[in-house]
């Protein structure tokens, strides 16, 4: 019967050449006529064995037993040399060792003494196994006789040759189960477990990282882990990781993979090694991740911030002590995001104050209203004056707590910069302060306190991160005219998620990161939250700018921490007693200020000297007190007495800096008295 195309012959028409003919038969005469051909008795033997045919189950085993006599002494040699082979590798911890090289990270001193232990130890078991096998033989030997002996010999014979079998033939995969092709699957496949020096020194040269006639050396074997292949290369002399990081696009082509699965890093300790990272998926994918400060008890802001993961999903953390942060991006990519889970962490250590001043207005930090010592969002009504008035307080305390560290003996300072101690101790009046203001280019633009706000900002920005300030600024403008470079150039670490082009990408990460191969305009839409983080190196991390994926949390987030966060303040007393939208400088001595330390700073505002006179003030206030017990008053409100020449006379009394300190540390809810040493 002839088989022939029936389809449509105008559509499909069928080539005469491919005509098949053929004939149907029933399975009884296949099985009648066609007998598999007889197989070579050389030929390696394949199981199963078919037993439903007994002529050929007699000749397998024929054939089995006529081999024995001629591969059995070969398979005893196969297995002592795979026996001792794989002894080798156990003894010399060969397999621990990649194992270590996989993890992609540094082999330090302390790892090669531990293989060095593992090691020894191993050498001590063989030599005790040896002994006791040896020891044994020579004991059968003495009461068994020769019998047992050949017995014992025949059997380590016969495993030894277990142990040295040829593998059976691999049959061809069966349609059913040979793998699928996905739709994704490119004629230049991703790097493989088994690939080498040549396969990526091909993908490296036609990236242009590498020139004809250099070489990649691959150094630690490819490992997958589940989730990507991981390995590490050695660049020709002359190559570092700046040479990669551009070509990322072109060497992903290369390697047959989107760009997006590819993540490139130096190694530490040499500039020529860098580690490849390879997703079998794409990592921007990932879904949000809740931030752990949602089950953090309390926060110390000396520890390093969770703010997300990097593309590999390694946590990574944010360092706010002395430096300042610029976050920028288009709306609605998650700047904010990262502004609120910075904040609630500030919430969370009951030692820091917290200002916060939204220039979008809206909800996003109402639930840390409560907690702030200053709040105010939006640009209406007299929130931008507040603002100012707020920069104008932090500014005079920064260059009061300059003068009063110069004071500090050198066990308390050692530098002049605060540290844990002085921070955590209200009685130095030097506690951690944290500034937020989200969409600051709404302030910076006011056309009556703009340029106040600017040079406030820029002071702050220049020096107070040594005093424990941390300014944290988000805009959706960072362009030159909005931010100048006097103030950018003091914001040391910078967030830039999506943005609309290089040209801006710069403006947050800095000059020349794009040409670098860092530019967050390649961000695509649904990139949300993404972004690179620059000025927080973390050199296990092995990146100057990471891509990270931040946490995420939410307004309800958000006002859950701030209630765990109220219940730390108060047991603390730090809690601000004033309303969250007054300013500092306009909270009134009514407050909290006990009156007669509110006369003494009137009278030092009125007297505009640099140091008041206890004789003075008792005059003056008509106090009822010795000058010893008004001294003992003014030392517990941490404004000690002290000697000083002022017009040719000696003036002996506290410094109106002091006291105008601790107005604004009580006004601002710290402790009415305090320890403090001294001066």
């Amino acid at each position: 019967m002839s088989i022939t195309n029936t389809g449509d012959a105008t559509r499909h028409p069928a080539p005469v050449e491919e005509i098949v003919t053929g004939e149907l038969i029933t399975d009884e005469d296949y099985r009648r006529n066609f007998r598999p051909a007889p197989t070579p008795w050389t030929a390696p033997l394949a199981l199963p064995v078919f037993v439903d045919d007994p002529g050929q189950a007699a000749r397998h085993v024929g054939r089995a037993l006529a081999r024995v006599p001629i591969r059995f002494p070969g398979a005893v040699a196969r297995g002592t040399g795979r026996s001792l082979a794989a002894w080798w590798r156990w003894v010399t911890a060969t397999e621990e060792h990649h194992a270590l090289l996989r993890t992609g990270k540094s082999v330090t001193s302390k790892d090669l003494e531990q293989l060095a232990a593992l090691r020894k130890a191993r050498r001590t078991a063989t030599w005790w196994s040896l002994s006791t096998t040896l020891g044994g033989g020579f004991t059968l030997y003495a009461t068994q006789g020769t019998l047992a002996v050949a017995a014992a010999a025949a059997t380590g014979a016969l495993s030894l040759a277990a142990a040295g079998r040829r593998p059976s033939p691999t049959p061809a995969l069966s349609p059913a189960r040979r793998p699928q092709l996905s739709m994704f699957t490119t004629d230049a496949p991703a790097l493989e477990d088994g690939a080498g020096s040549e396969e990526l020194t091909e993908a490296f040269t036609a990236a242009g990282i590498i020139k004809d006639g250099q070489q990649v050396r691959l150094v630690r074997p490819p490992h997958h882990d589940g989730i990507a292949l991981t390995c590490v290369v050695q660049l020709p002399a002359g190559k570092t990781i700046a040479a990669v990081t551009p070509a990322k696009p072109s060497l992903a082509s290369a390697l047959g993979i989107d760009e997006a699965q590819l993540d490139v890093e130096r190694v530490p300790g040499n500039a020529r090694l860098v580690s490849l990272w390879i997703a079998d998926t794409d990592p921007f994918a990932r879904p949000d991740q809740r931030s752990p400060l949602m089950d953090a008890p309390a926060w110390d802001l000396w520890r390093p911030i969770p703010l997300g993961t990097d593309k590999r999903g390694r946590p990574v953390h944010l360092p706010l002590i002395f430096t300042s942060i610029l976050v920028g991006s288009m709306p609605r990519m998650g700047k904010t995001v990262v502004l609120r889970l910075l904040a609630m962490a500030a919430a969370l250590d009951a030692t820091a104050r917290l200002f916060i001043w939204d220039g979008k207005g809206g909800k996003d930090f109402a639930p840390l209203r409560d907690l702030a010592h200053g709040y105010g969002k939006g640009v209406r009504g007299d929130t931008v004056e507040r603002l100012v008035l707020v920069l104008r307080d932090l500014v005079e305390e920064m260059n009061d707590r300059y003068e009063r560290l110069e004071d500090l003996p050198d066990d308390i300072c050692p530098d002049s910069k605060v540290t844990p101690n002085l921070t955590g101790d209200p009685s130095y009046g030097m506690g951690l302060t944290v500034i937020i203001i989200d969409e600051v280019q709404r302030y910076l633009e006011d056309p009556t306190h703009g340029a106040e706000i600017l040079e406030r900002l820029t002071d702050l920005a220049k020096v107070a991160p040594a005093l424990g300030f941390i300014i944290i600024l988000a805009t959706q403008k960072p362009d030159a005219e909005t931010i100048p470079d006097g103030l950018r150039a003091q914001l040391g670490t910078r967030v830039a998620l999506r943005v609309m082009n290089w040209q801006t990408s710069e403006v947050i990460l800095g000059t020349g990161t794009s040409k670098a191969g860092y530019n967050a305009a390649t961000f695509a839409l649904h990139h949300k939250g993404w972004a690179l983080l620059r000025g927080a190196e973390d050199v296990d991390l092995g990146a100057d700018i990471l891509t990270i994926r931040t946490d995420f949390a939410n307004v309800p987030d958000a006002r859950t921490v701030a209630q765990r966060a109220y219940a730390l303040r108060a047991a603390a007393g730090t809690l601000p007693t004033q309303p969250a939208n007054t300013p500092a400088a306009a909270v009134g001595p009514e407050a909290r200020v006990p009156g007669l330390l509110a006369d003494i700073a009137a009278l030092a505002d009125a007297e505009g000297t640099t140091r008041l006179a206890t004789t003075a003030i008792i005059a003056k206030l008509g106090l009822d007190l010795s000058a010893k017990a008004l001294g003992a008053q003014l030392a517990r409100w941490g404004c000690p007495v002290g000697r000083e020449q002022i017009n040719g006379r000696e003036v002996r009394g506290p410094l109106a800096s002091d006291i105008r300190l601790a107005v604004r540390r009580i006004a601002h809810g710290g402790p009415v008295e305090v320890a403090r040493p001294a001066s």
